[in-house]
């Protein structure tokens, strides 16, 4: 995890989970999750079982747009539920109190966000009785329930790491805080595009020398031919924003290689998360105080 202390973040996370579950607004936000779920489903009955919305969409693409929405739904709450915890914990003297176990306010903060990941497995699971009637509306067999459910789990922990780059950079409101948000959450998104238009220029700038070549315009083509393959290939096997497409069975999507994909994004934003979050912590006043007659929780 980078510069952060495994041990102590683990031993954070693991009495943030606690709190998290025996917390009465955890009792509250797992309540809208389940109204939100519920209402997603009942208007999902509500509409297919009208004659006018039997065959537009169908069965398949009316649980991808589910997929889809419940996906949105998890990441949004589990953004705000972590920018929440994270404002309390800076707005007051919480933190003062957590600096009792010698972690460092980087610790705390990493052992927090990685508690609230693992709450979100608990709203996953909450969700699944959703996905396995959103089955039975779209014709498919139990697994695609399962696949959707499993789709989930990603986006929750993806949810935790935003919100944990939103609450810093809007809260401590110090550019250290804002360039990480801005760097990996709001320009990674553009990166597929400058390696497109970076391809594009290198043809540009081969393609007249290959003129040159015997053979060379020739082997021109076969190499674009190949990178055309290549990148439609990714586009649709490791695509993260096709999961729960696949999920769904639409357009004969491979499902696990694209949520590889998601996975491995999820582990990446963590990693950059954790380095956020100690070079915004970094500029807190010092806090680490000589407490005489207390004993190290």
């Amino acid at each position: 995890m980078g510069a952060a202390d495994a041990k102590a973040v683990a031993e954070m996370a693991s009495r943030e989970f606690s709190l998290i579950m025996r917390s009465p607004d955890w009792g509250r936000f797992s309540l809208i999750w389940l109204t939100l779920t519920t209402s997603l489903l009942l208007g999902a009955l509500l509409y297919r079982g009208h004659s006018a919305g039997m065959d537009r969409p169908t069965g398949t693409e009316w649980q991808m747009f589910a997929g889809y929405g419940l996906q949105a739904l998890l990441a949004i709450l589990m953004a705000q539920w972590t920018v929440r915890r994270l404002r309390r914990d800076l707005y007051n003297h919480r933190l003062d109190e957590l600096m009792l176990t010698r972690c460092s306010p980087a610790d705390i903060a990493m052992g927090e966000a990685l508690g609230s990941a693992v709450a979100s497995l608990w709203l996953v699971a909450a969700a699944a009785p959703v996905c396995i009637f959103m089955c039975a509306i779209g014709g498919t067999s139990p697994w695609s329930g399962v696949r959707m459910v499993l789709s989930l789990a990603p986006v929750g922990a993806l949810g935790v790491w935003f919100g944990m780059g939103w609450g810093l950079a809007f809260t401590l409101r110090r550019s250290s805080s804002i360039v990480s948000l801005s760097k990996w959450w709001f320009l990674g998104p553009f990166l597929p595009l400058w390696i497109g238009w970076t391809l594009l220029g290198l043809c540009a700038g081969i393609w007249p020398l290959l003129g040159f070549l015997p053979s060379g315009l020739q082997i021109a083509r076969t190499a674009v031919g190949f990178i055309r393959g290549a990148m439609e290939l990714l586009v649709r096997g490791f695509n993260p924003l096709l999961v729960a497409a696949a999920a769904a069975d639409v357009g004969g999507l491979v499902w696990w290689s694209n949520w590889l994909a998601l996975a491995l994004v999820t582990l990446f934003m963590l990693r950059k998360s954790t380095d956020a979050v100690y070079a915004s912590l970094a500029t807190l006043s010092e806090r680490d105080v000589l407490r005489r007659g207390t004993d190290a929780w």
